[in-house]
């Protein structure tokens, strides 16, 4: 199957079809390679704006939630947990246990000559 070629209408198909489809421009080429990759978002052709872009307006949004001043707006209300002292001190327990547990399985081993034999 050959992804060059895509199924897009062309701009008369386009707006004949308007009526059942929703009110998207379509693109006159593929916005995919020959090897059927998506192109890299600067090679891509996006239709134009319906009306004009208002700078101003798009800077005085809130942040979503999924970019930087976003992420940094979540963490100023994020509220950070405090460990007490006794947790901290099962925890430092736990860790303990858990490294002798560690060293004694490795003390059970089986002696084994890890060096290289000398021929």
């Amino acid at each position: 199957m050959d992804r060059s070629s895509t199924n897009t209408p062309t701009p008369s198909e386009a707006s004949s079809t308007a009526g059942h489809r929703s009110e998207t421009p379509t693109l006159s080429h593929p916005q995919v390679n020959s090897a059927g990759n998506p192109l890299p978002p600067l090679c891509r052709e996006y239709p134009l704006p319906k009306e004009p872009v208002d700078v101003a307006e798009a800077l005085a949004r809130p942040p979503l939630r999924w970019t930087i001043k976003g992420t940094m707006a979540a963490g100023e209300h994020r509220q950070i947990r405090v460990k007490t002292d006794e947790e901290k001190a099962q925890e430092f327990a736990q860790a303990k246990a858990d490294l002798v547990k560690a060293s004694a399985s490795l003390k059970n081993l089986p002696n084994i000559d890890r060096r290289s034999p000398s021929s």
